[in-house]
């Protein structure tokens, strides 16, 4: 029997990439693959963050455009790389000013409610690019920075969790894929999979679909390192199909 399959994702750029056509984006592939296979169709409703310390409001926005079956969040290396930094570049709004900081998570005490997952209130703007980004990101390390920062982003999902489960939304997080823009980072990226699907793995509320080890190569990128190529848009939509099919069957 068709229905309609009601999702909402909250991710990156790749859901409005321009240089990639829109019957190739990752959740048309998703959409087509649906009807093909399931005779359902789908509803979409997208948001983009471009920190963690959004995600929360970002999934909310979401949900509130429609009442959704699945909550789909594509996590994303940038903003990751950036909490895993020993120095921020910053920008705040409120009072026009900018300049570098220390991250403040390596403030346990004093960032504790940052660090379970209220929003930052003084960064609301990271910078993506500054010089330095691997030296950066080692020197975060150092202090165990990623660490931090994975336990940041767990709690964050735990908490869009309880709303989802209020709501009786599927809750599916796309671990973060491979990207080869910056090496230390990128080992990063993949301890923060294994970390998650440890965590998340006897959660039977929450579908973790992993999509390292099935992008692991510069083919799926485009030639700037950071975005999906048309082959990485069509892995990406199988992945979320694969997982998703044994849910609606």
């Amino acid at each position: 029997m068709n229905k309609q399959i009601k999702i909402g994702i909250v991710g990156g750029c790749a859901i409005s990439q321009k240089n990639i056509p829109l019957k190739s984006r990752f959740y048309s592939i998703l959409s087509e693959k649906i009807k093909t296979n399931l005779s359902h169709q789908t509803v979409f409703s997208f948001s983009t963050y471009s920190d963690y310390s959004s995600l929360s409001t970002k999934c909310y926005e979401v949900s509130n455009k429609s009442h959704l079956d699945f909550m789909v969040i594509h996590l994303r290396p940038q903003p990751f790389y950036i909490i895993s930094k020993l120095f921020i570049k910053y920008e705040n709004e409120l009072n026009d000013d900018m300049g570098i900081c220390i991250n403040p998570l390596l403030y346990g005490r004093t960032w504790s409610n940052h660090l379970k997952g209220d929003p930052v209130p003084t960064f609301n703007y990271y910078s993506v690019k500054p010089r330095f980004m691997d030296l950066n990101i080692f020197l975060g390390n150092i202090f165990r920075l990623h660490t931090k920062a994975s336990i940041y982003i767990y709690n964050q999902i735990m908490h869009i969790q309880s709303y989802c489960q209020l709501n009786h939304i599927k809750l599916i997080i796309l671990g973060i894929p491979y990207q080869p823009f910056s090496k230390i980072g990128n080992l990063n990226c993949k301890k923060l999979n294994l970390s998650l699907m440890e965590k998340l793995s006897n959660d039977k509320n929450i579908e973790n679909f992993e999509c390292y080890t099935r992008m692991e190569s510069n083919s799926y990128f485009e030639k700037d390192n950071l975005h999906l190529s048309i082959n990485g848009h069509y892995t990406l939509g199988s992945i979320l199909f694969e997982g998703i099919k044994p849910i609606l069957v």
